[in-house]
Protein backbone atom coordinates (compact mmCIF):
# COMPACT_ATOMS: atom_id res chain seq x y z
CA UNK A 1 0.00 0.00 0.00
CA UNK A 2 1.45 3.37 -1.07
CA UNK A 3 1.53 6.40 1.23
CA UNK A 4 3.32 9.75 1.47
CA UNK A 5 5.95 10.29 4.16
CA UNK A 6 6.63 13.89 5.16
CA UNK A 7 9.57 15.27 7.13
CA UNK A 8 11.20 18.65 7.58
CA UNK A 9 14.96 19.05 7.42
CA UNK A 10 16.86 21.14 10.03
CA UNK A 11 17.04 23.87 7.38
CA UNK A 12 13.25 24.00 7.11
CA UNK A 13 12.88 22.19 3.77
CA UNK A 14 9.85 19.92 3.42
CA UNK A 15 10.78 16.48 2.08
CA UNK A 16 8.04 14.16 0.82
CA UNK A 17 8.53 10.60 -0.32
CA UNK A 18 6.15 8.07 -1.85
CA UNK A 19 6.50 4.90 0.23
CA UNK A 20 5.05 1.41 0.10
CA UNK A 21 4.32 -1.02 2.92
CA UNK A 22 4.85 -4.72 2.32
CA UNK A 23 5.79 -7.93 4.08
CA UNK A 24 9.06 -9.70 3.44
CA UNK A 25 9.51 -13.42 2.91
CA UNK A 26 9.30 -14.01 6.66
CA UNK A 27 6.05 -12.06 6.88
CA UNK A 28 7.61 -9.10 8.70
CA UNK A 29 6.25 -5.62 7.86
CA UNK A 30 8.64 -3.53 5.80
CA UNK A 31 8.66 -0.26 3.89
CA UNK A 32 10.38 0.78 0.67
CA UNK A 33 10.75 4.02 -1.27
CA UNK A 34 8.86 4.27 -4.54
CA UNK A 35 9.69 7.84 -5.59
CA UNK A 36 10.96 11.19 -4.31
CA UNK A 37 8.09 13.71 -4.40
CA UNK A 38 10.37 16.73 -3.93
CA UNK A 39 8.11 18.37 -1.34
CA UNK A 40 4.89 17.88 -3.33
CA UNK A 41 1.75 16.45 -1.76
CA UNK A 42 1.41 13.53 -4.17
CA UNK A 43 2.74 11.85 -7.31
CA UNK A 44 0.72 14.01 -9.73
CA UNK A 45 1.76 17.25 -8.04
CA UNK A 46 5.39 16.11 -7.98
CA UNK A 47 5.26 15.21 -11.67
CA UNK A 48 3.94 18.69 -12.50
CA UNK A 49 6.63 20.34 -10.36
CA UNK A 50 9.48 18.33 -11.86
CA UNK A 51 8.21 18.98 -15.39
CA UNK A 52 8.22 22.74 -14.75
CA UNK A 53 11.70 22.62 -13.22
CA UNK A 54 13.00 20.49 -16.09
CA UNK A 55 11.71 22.95 -18.67
CA UNK A 56 13.59 25.81 -17.08
CA UNK A 57 16.79 23.82 -16.58
CA UNK A 58 16.71 22.78 -20.24
CA UNK A 59 16.36 26.43 -21.30
CA UNK A 60 19.27 27.39 -19.04
CA UNK A 61 21.40 24.59 -20.54
CA UNK A 62 20.75 25.92 -24.03
CA UNK A 63 21.67 29.46 -22.95
CA UNK A 64 24.92 28.32 -21.32
CA UNK A 65 25.87 26.22 -24.35
CA UNK A 66 25.28 29.22 -26.65
CA UNK A 67 27.41 31.45 -24.40
CA UNK A 68 30.18 28.83 -24.32
CA UNK A 69 30.19 28.65 -28.13
CA UNK A 70 30.35 32.45 -28.35
CA UNK A 71 33.28 32.55 -25.91
CA UNK A 72 35.05 29.84 -27.90
CA UNK A 73 34.58 31.76 -31.17
CA UNK A 74 35.89 34.94 -29.55
CA UNK A 75 38.99 33.17 -28.24
CA UNK A 76 39.79 31.29 -31.48
CA UNK A 77 41.81 34.12 -33.13
CA UNK A 78 44.04 34.25 -30.04
CA UNK A 79 44.27 30.53 -29.33
CA UNK A 80 47.10 29.60 -31.68
CA UNK A 81 49.34 32.57 -31.00
CA UNK A 82 52.41 32.14 -28.75
CA UNK A 83 52.15 33.71 -25.31
CA UNK A 84 55.20 35.94 -25.91
CA UNK A 85 53.72 37.40 -29.10
CA UNK A 86 50.61 38.73 -27.38
CA UNK A 87 50.40 42.09 -25.62
CA UNK A 88 49.49 41.93 -21.95
CA UNK A 89 45.90 43.06 -22.60
CA UNK A 90 45.33 40.27 -25.12
CA UNK A 91 46.85 37.68 -22.80
CA UNK A 92 44.45 38.77 -20.08
CA UNK A 93 41.54 38.70 -22.53
CA UNK A 94 42.45 35.21 -23.77
CA UNK A 95 42.73 33.86 -20.22
CA UNK A 96 39.40 35.43 -19.27
CA UNK A 97 37.66 33.97 -22.31
CA UNK A 98 39.13 30.53 -21.66
CA UNK A 99 38.10 30.60 -18.01
CA UNK A 100 34.62 31.75 -18.96
CA UNK A 101 34.28 29.04 -21.61
CA UNK A 102 35.49 26.35 -19.18
CA UNK A 103 33.09 27.51 -16.46
CA UNK A 104 30.15 27.53 -18.89
CA UNK A 105 30.97 24.03 -20.12
CA UNK A 106 31.34 22.68 -16.58
CA UNK A 107 28.13 24.33 -15.45
CA UNK A 108 26.30 22.98 -18.47
CA UNK A 109 27.54 19.47 -17.68
CA UNK A 110 26.29 19.82 -14.09
CA UNK A 111 22.87 20.94 -15.30
CA UNK A 112 22.64 18.08 -17.77
CA UNK A 113 23.35 15.71 -14.90
CA UNK A 114 20.52 17.33 -12.96
CA UNK A 115 18.25 16.94 -16.00
CA UNK A 116 19.06 13.23 -16.19
CA UNK A 117 18.19 12.82 -12.49
CA UNK A 118 14.92 14.71 -12.99
CA UNK A 119 14.03 12.53 -15.96
CA UNK A 120 14.65 9.42 -13.87
CA UNK A 121 12.36 10.72 -11.11
CA UNK A 122 9.69 11.70 -13.62
CA UNK A 123 9.83 8.23 -15.13
CA UNK A 124 9.16 6.70 -11.72
CA UNK A 125 6.27 9.10 -11.02
CA UNK A 126 4.56 8.34 -14.34
CA UNK A 127 3.68 4.89 -12.95
CA UNK A 128 1.58 6.53 -10.21
CA UNK A 129 0.05 9.31 -12.30
CA UNK A 130 -3.76 9.69 -12.16
CA UNK A 131 -4.25 13.09 -13.86
CA UNK A 132 -4.98 13.37 -17.58
CA UNK A 133 -2.75 15.42 -19.90
CA UNK A 134 -4.88 18.57 -19.71
CA UNK A 135 -4.93 18.65 -15.91
CA UNK A 136 -1.22 17.93 -15.74
CA UNK A 137 -0.49 20.72 -18.24
CA UNK A 138 -2.45 23.24 -16.14
CA UNK A 139 -0.61 22.14 -13.03
CA UNK A 140 2.74 22.49 -14.82
CA UNK A 141 1.82 26.07 -15.75
CA UNK A 142 0.93 26.87 -12.12
CA UNK A 143 4.14 25.31 -10.85
CA UNK A 144 6.13 27.19 -13.46
CA UNK A 145 4.59 30.52 -12.47
CA UNK A 146 5.29 29.82 -8.80
CA UNK A 147 8.86 28.84 -9.62
CA UNK A 148 9.43 32.01 -11.66
CA UNK A 149 8.01 34.17 -8.87
CA UNK A 150 10.19 32.49 -6.25
CA UNK A 151 13.29 32.86 -8.44
CA UNK A 152 12.54 36.54 -9.08
CA UNK A 153 12.07 37.19 -5.35
CA UNK A 154 15.30 35.37 -4.52
CA UNK A 155 17.25 37.38 -7.08
CA UNK A 156 15.75 40.61 -5.74
CA UNK A 157 16.75 39.72 -2.19
CA UNK A 158 20.28 38.86 -3.30
CA UNK A 159 20.62 42.17 -5.12
CA UNK A 160 19.22 44.08 -2.14
CA UNK A 161 21.57 42.28 0.24
CA UNK A 162 24.58 43.06 -1.96
CA UNK A 163 23.51 46.69 -2.21
CA UNK A 164 23.19 46.96 1.57
CA UNK A 165 26.56 45.26 2.03
CA UNK A 166 28.22 47.72 -0.37
CA UNK A 167 26.67 50.64 1.50
CA UNK A 168 27.84 49.21 4.82
CA UNK A 169 31.39 48.75 3.55
CA UNK A 170 31.38 52.29 2.19
CA UNK A 171 30.20 53.67 5.54
CA UNK A 172 32.80 51.63 7.41
CA UNK A 173 35.52 52.94 5.11
CA UNK A 174 34.35 56.51 5.74
CA UNK A 175 34.49 56.01 9.51
CA UNK A 176 38.01 54.60 9.27
CA UNK A 177 39.03 57.53 7.07
CA UNK A 178 37.72 59.91 9.74
CA UNK A 179 39.75 58.08 12.39
CA UNK A 180 36.64 56.63 14.04
CA UNK A 181 37.44 52.97 13.50
CA UNK A 182 36.53 52.17 17.12
CA UNK A 183 32.90 52.98 16.29
CA UNK A 184 32.69 50.01 13.95
CA UNK A 185 31.78 47.74 16.84
CA UNK A 186 28.06 47.02 16.52
CA UNK A 187 27.13 48.11 20.04
CA UNK A 188 29.14 51.32 19.71
CA UNK A 189 27.41 52.09 16.44
CA UNK A 190 23.97 51.65 18.00
CA UNK A 191 24.85 53.81 21.02
CA UNK A 192 26.33 56.49 18.76
CA UNK A 193 23.28 56.44 16.48
CA UNK A 194 21.01 56.92 19.50
CA UNK A 195 23.13 59.80 20.76
CA UNK A 196 22.91 61.48 17.36
CA UNK A 197 19.16 60.99 17.24
CA UNK A 198 19.33 58.60 14.30
CA UNK A 199 17.75 55.85 16.41
CA UNK A 200 15.14 56.39 19.14
CA UNK A 201 16.00 55.76 22.76
CA UNK A 202 15.06 52.44 24.21
CA UNK A 203 16.13 48.88 23.72
CA UNK A 204 17.37 48.09 20.21
CA UNK A 205 17.83 44.48 19.11
CA UNK A 206 21.47 43.50 19.21
CA UNK A 207 22.11 40.18 17.52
Amino acid sequence: MAFVRRRTTPGGTLVTTLMESFRDEQGRPRQRTLANLHGAAGADEALARLTAVRSRLAQLCQTLDAEAEAAERASTPLAGRPEASLPRELRIERAALENRRRWLRDRGAQLRGALAALDADRGKLEAYRTWDDAKLRRAVEREGAALDAAAKAAVGERIAAKSLERRRLKSDAKLRQLGAGALLDEHSLIDTAKALGVLPDGEFPRE
